[in-house]
């Protein structure tokens, strides 16, 4: 994990949480970032079994052919844009909380894993995405006389 990263992930839902605070305590709506051009991050869950990571992403609303998932090196990128099926010009809005536009989502996998048998599948809003861990052989130092 990247503690600098970890931070300004963290830094950033801070942000949204204020703003939606200070919208309901003035009662006022802030821009779509749609319309602000920013991009939103989705929550995310890591975990690990003894033979997979499991990443596990809420995009609830996408088309599945606006998601792509890209794995460099060690770091596995999920990039997508959800559309505002709902936009309208003509209306007031009371209440904004849903992010439409363009997100990306980074995480630097904590161990190795087999490219060749991952998998992604999109059902009920969530992203899941399987990694199965490269099989390590383990190397032992035997003492004795050579």
């Amino acid at each position: 994990m990247n503690p600098l990263t970890d931070i300004e992930k963290e830094m950033e839902r801070l942000h949204q949480r204020v703003r939606i605070l200070m919208d309901a305590f003035f009662q006022q709506t802030t821009l779509m970032p749609s319309l602000a051009g920013e991009q939103w991050i989705p929550d995310m869950d890591v975990f690990e079994t003894e033979k997979e990571l499991v990443v596990l992403i809420d995009v609830a609303g996408l088309d599945k052919e606006n998601i792509k998932v890209t794995l460099e090196g060690s770091v596995l990128y999920v990039k997508g844009y959800r559309e505002d099926r709902f936009h309208a010009h003509n209306r007031k809005y009371h209440q904004v909380e849903i992010n439409y536009g363009p997100f990306e989502r980074s995480y630097r996998l904590p161990c190795p894993v087999d490219t060749d048998e991952i998998s992604a599948t999109y059902r009920n809003g969530f992203l899941e995405i399987k990694l199965p861990k490269k099989k390590t052989t383990v190397v032992r130092k035997i003492k004795g006389e050579v």
